[in-house]
């Protein structure tokens, strides 16, 4: 039997009523963009990892992302680094 290769992507997603437990509330569209951004995030990540992508290139795509989906949790993190 061969060895099998496999990848995958870890997703830091918080849900709708996780949000709203925490005292923060967005709507379906604002949590829709959030997440868009991180799974896209996400799979810049793994581009990165895999030298596939430098990390200027990783920096100006983030960028994109943000202006893309403007998601309102990364986009306030991001405005703080």
């Amino acid at each position: 039997m061969g060895t099998r290769a496999e990848s995958f992507v870890v997703i830091s997603a918080i849900s709708p009523p996780a949000i709203i437990a925490m005292g923060l509330v967005m709507t379906n569209e604002q949590f829709s963009k959030e997440l868009s951004y991180q799974l896209s995030l996400n799979i810049l990540q793994e581009l990165l990892i895999s030298g596939l992508f430098t990390e200027e290139e990783y920096l100006q795509a983030q960028k994109l992302l943000l202006d893309k989906y403007e998601p309102p949790i990364s986009s306030w993190l991001f405005s703080l680094a």
